[in-house]
């Protein structure tokens, strides 16, 4: 009986083509499966898209400490150490993996993590009072109407953000880019303008939505709608900011 072939690529079959550490004809025989395989070839675009993600994104910021890590250590110093660590020439692959090992991991559990990178977006919130005083929002920090609030991020390796809110009326507005469809290029900083709350009072939830790619305001409602506390959207990094707003 004939071995029947695969009908898919394993992950470890396209991770080395990727690496190129397959034999030619293997490489050539994977290469034709994917352009063949629609399933095959969305894994292989999702490898490469994460690829080009680490290369501009994680690589820079590590490399110093690679290249430190591989830095000759003077004799002089080797003889004052007890043990000797000797370091072998890294390829390419090798610089890859220190690069992860060298990432610094973060400590706090946000409510939903899809963008992959060194560091995860941060989302603060200032207020200014009419009647004096400028101050930090946090959670369930009390807000009046009047109040203008403004925003400073950091989008960590993220391109996009939308930042909205849900008021006690359950009506959703997105505050930037203030009444848009979808969420706006971001930089590190703060968000241009400002926004005067209105009248409604209660509890009020402010929502960052932090993505590689442009997320609509639709997708953000229906997924504070379906899950208040804890909304997921799909490739994003979503905060969020309970407060209260109370009556003058």
């Amino acid at each position: 009986m004939t071995p029947s072939t695969p009908k898919h690529l394993s992950s470890e079959t396209i991770d080395l083509l990727s690496l190129a550490a397959l034999e030619p004809a293997q490489a050539r025989s994977a290469r034709a499966h994917i352009d063949s395989c629609s399933q095959c070839q969305a894994e292989w675009q999702t490898l490469q898209e994460d690829k080009a993600r680490f290369e501009q994104f994680v690589l820079p910021r590590t490399l110093p400490k690679i290249e430190a890590t591989l830095a000759p250590v003077p004799w002089t110093t080797q003889l004052t150490q007890k043990w000797k660590l000797l370091i072998p020439a890294a390829s390419l692959a090798g610089v890859a993996v220190l690069a992860l090992v060298l990432t610094p991991q973060a400590t706090d559990t946000p409510a939903y993590v899809g963008v992959k990178g060194p560091s995860v977006p941060t989302f603060d919130v200032v207020a200014q009072r009419p009647s004096g005083g400028q101050f930090t929002v946090t959670v369930r920090t009390p807000l009046k109407p009047k109040d203008r609030i403004r925003f400073v991020v950091d989008p960590a390796t993220a391109n996009y953000l939308m930042i909205a809110s849900q008021d006690a009326a359950g009506v959703f507005t997105v505050f930037y880019p203030y009444g848009g469809q979808q969420s706006a290029a971001v930089r590190r900083g703060e968000v241009p303008g400002s926004i005067e709350l209105d009248a409604t009072v209660g509890p009020e939830t402010l929502v960052a939505v932090f993505s590689l790619a442009p997320v609509t305001a639709q997708t953000v409602k229906n997924a504070l709608t379906a899950n208040p506390t804890a909304p997921r959207v799909e490739n994003a990094h979503v905060l969020l900011l309970p407060v209260m707003k109370e009556s003058l």
